[in-house]
């Protein structure tokens, strides 16, 4: 049976030089506990099949090259290795980051443009212990503020007008055992960050067009160019969140 207990309505079984398509039920005791299964075979004349499974192994193959890819995408690319810089305030900074990255706390990173604090996000992930899973960056300043809940969050089928059929993750779970580093945090709409407490606190947060709570395990690094504390005084800028 499948993953999860759940039948497998069509499946390919080889036995003794000969190819079947079967089906597949799990069989259950009072208790709801799976104690085997029970096959059919559906059709055994499966050679006119063989260029399909073909098509589909090439398909499978390919889906597995590309989650690879995409795995090696999500991981970081700089250590602290790459970051430059001999200076007592490049040393200390590296110091306090390096601190940080055995905290598994969140982190927020100040400072010019250029300065490296992507390097810094990139790192930090590196040298924790959450280093072998995803590292997903988000650039906030980048996208349309109506679209940056979904980008987050994600939503279920239908949530809005042009939503994806089949849903959508959003970069919360797509980062789920690793690292979200949001970049330029202080372009952020208040709104929105309230949601985001939610997360910080709870780990969890409902998609776009959901009552569904869903529970995460991430990890967030923010950066900034922008002077925080103005913001806050203005009431632009959430001191809840990050103050």
């Amino acid at each position: 049976v499948g993953a999860w207990g759940q039948p497998i309505l069509l499946d390919i079984m080889e036995t003794n030089g000969k190819t079947f398509v079967v089906t597949r039920i799990p069989l259950k005791d009072e208790q709801g506990e799976i104690v085997g299964a029970v096959g059919f075979a559906l059709f055994d004349q499966v050679l006119s099949l063989k260029p399909l499974f073909a098509k589909l192994e090439a398909i499978q193959q390919e889906l597995a090259v590309t989650k690879k890819r995409l795995a090696e995408e999500r991981r970081a690319k700089y250590t602290f290795s790459n970051f430059v810089g001999s200076s007592p305030v490049c040393m200390e900074v590296k110091r306090q980051a390096r601190h940080s990255a055995q905290l598994d706390a969140t982190v927020l990173l100040l400072g010019e443009t250029g300065t490296g604090k992507e390097l810094l996000a990139h790192a930090i992930h590196a040298s924790s212990a959450r280093a072998e899973k995803p590292f997903v960056g988000v650039n906030v300043a980048a996208i349309p503020e109506a679209l940056l809940e979904t980008e987050f969050f994600g939503a279920v089928a239908g949530a809005y007008t042009g939503a994806d059929k089949r849903g959508r993750k959003g970069k919360f779970e797509v980062a789920d055992g690793g690292t979200l580093f949001l970049d330029e945090i202080g372009d952020m709409p208040l709104q929105l960050q309230s949601k985001l407490l939610r997360v910080l606190q709870e780990q969890e947060f409902e998609p776009v067009g959901s009552d569904q709570v869903k529970s995460v395990d991430v990890r967030v690094v923010a950066a900034t160019s922008v002077a925080l504390q103005p913001e806050v005084a203005l009431g632009g800028f959430g001191v809840g969140v990050w103050c």
